[in-house]
């Protein structure tokens, strides 16, 4: 079962430049803002209502079983029906007695009851996608520095206009491609691909965040250092790595995460085996958030973290903790962490198992899914569970057709959870289609 919503134009930074008053937008949103809802408190609860108003209903309901389709779209046609023809009552009952006050957040909670009905019923959902993955960027096989072509891509993000960045290590910058264009052109490095110190340059690229301005923030792996891009520039700006000294300086930074409500970058400080943000008050100093205890196994320490996902829900950290082929759950403020994905005993290929894991991302119902680097595959753990599902590669088997990676290093979901991977030494991105 899958529900839709349209919803009224707002003036948000990432959708202003839409030229229509409407915006479909999957159910998986709203079930973000239901979530988000349960953690506001009272005097924010009004404007949380206010908000759901502006969404309208609309079904569409998808089940391979005729019966139990029927069997549920019943049950939710006569709930929507209840709460449709209790909201009505509830208008008319305002409007006819104008000396009996019914507070607007009263009506409001009406519509939220019909909301909640419709986020049980999202649970009901089956994810699933399209194994054969179609190149969007990228050509199988073949490596290049053309504008058509990548050399050993690392990372990738997505812009409010669903344009993505791609982080090319050989040839050292960043190459953004418009939605559907398999030609891209460089916003972030040299155009003549060198390598080198200075701020006009990048050395092995590999993390990439793009904020709702399109400026980006970049892992200057080799550089061991952070550099803010901001869009349109030709050069960059120093963000993080400022130093020598132990809270200073990074060795071979990787993956980024971004909470936006803060506005703090967390960074993958690779080598030193730790987790860090750049302090608020001296903008030279990194704060450690998560191990920086040495390299290890137990639950204080980390081994090789390689990629971050903030989860703003749990105010806490996804972490890949490459060298212990394991993913970890560090929350804000704690000293350890619990285990989210992969085992504790070393690598493997069993469902449970990762190996040399590199890159992490949760989708807005909590479900996690791994890039497993060295099993050539994308693994997805349903929110809670141990126990992974191979939704795209072969387990253990390389290649270069459509549904096989070449050691593939990261990937983003799109609004629609639509999957993207990049496949490394395959050069090339791939997109596998959520049904």
């Amino acid at each position: 079962m899958q529900f839709y919503f349209a919803r009224k134009f707002f003036s948000y930074r990432q959708r202003k430049y839409f030229p229509s008053i409407l915006i479909i937008i999957d159910y998986k949103d709203l079930q973000l803002m239901i979530r988000k809802h349960c953690r506001l408190n009272n005097q924010n609860r009004n404007k949380f209502f206010f908000f759901l108003l502006h969404y309208l209903l609309i079904t569409d309901i998808h089940c391979r079983c005729f019966n139990k389709c029927l069997l549920i779209s019943s049950i939710v046609i006569a709930l929507l029906t209840i709460g449709v023809i209790t909201t009505v009552v509830v208008i008319s009952l305002v409007k006819a007695e104008t000396k009996r006050k019914v507070t607007t957040t009263g009506r409001m909670k009406t519509f939220l009851f019909i909301y909640i009905i419709i986020y049980c019923y999202g649970k009901l959902v089956v994810l699933r996608w399209n194994t054969t993955g179609i190149t969007i960027i990228g050509v199988s096989g073949i490596s290049g520095n053309t504008s058509n072509l990548l050399f050993e891509p690392w990372d990738l993000a997505m812009d409010w206009s669903n344009a993505i960045y791609v982080t090319e290590i050989r040839n050292n910058r960043v190459q953004k491609f418009s939605l559907n264009s398999k030609t891209g052109i460089t916003v972030a490095g040299l155009a003549n691909l060198t390598g080198c110190s200075s701020l006009k340059c990048l050395k092995s690229p590999l993390g990439i965040i793009v904020d709702d301005n399109k400026n980006l923030y970049i892992s200057d792996r080799d550089n061991d250092r952070v550099v803010y891009w901001s869009n349109g520039a030709s050069i960059g700006t120093l963000y993080a790595g400022t130093g020598s000294t132990s809270l200073t300086a990074l060795d071979e930074p990787y993956g980024l995460a971004h909470d936006s409500s803060s506005n703090k970058i967390y960074i993958a400080d690779f080598f030193n085996h730790r987790i860090v943000h750049r302090s608020s008050t001296n903008s030279s100093i990194n704060v450690i958030v998560a191990g920086g205890n040495g390299n290890g196994t137990n639950g204080s320490q980390l081994l090789l973290p390689n990629a971050i996902h903030y989860d703003a829900f749990m105010k806490s950290l996804l972490i890949v903790n490459t060298g212990s082929h394991n993913v970890v759950r560090w929350t804000l403020g704690a000293n350890n962490w619990t285990l989210a994905g992969g085992g504790t005993t070393g690598a493997g290929s069993t469902p449970f198992h990762l190996k040399s894991p590199t890159d992490v991302t949760l989708d807005p119902m909590g479900n996690m899914y791994v890039v497993d680097r060295n099993n050539h595959r994308i693994q997805f753990f349903s929110s809670g569970q141990l126990n992974g599902t191979t939704i795209a590669g072969v387990t253990g088997v390389s290649g270069d057709n459509t549904t096989l990676f070449n050691f593939p290093a990261s990937m983003i979901l799109d609004n629609q959870l639509n999957l993207y991977v990049v496949d490394r030494y395959n050069h090339r991105v791939q997109k596998f289609i959520r049904y």
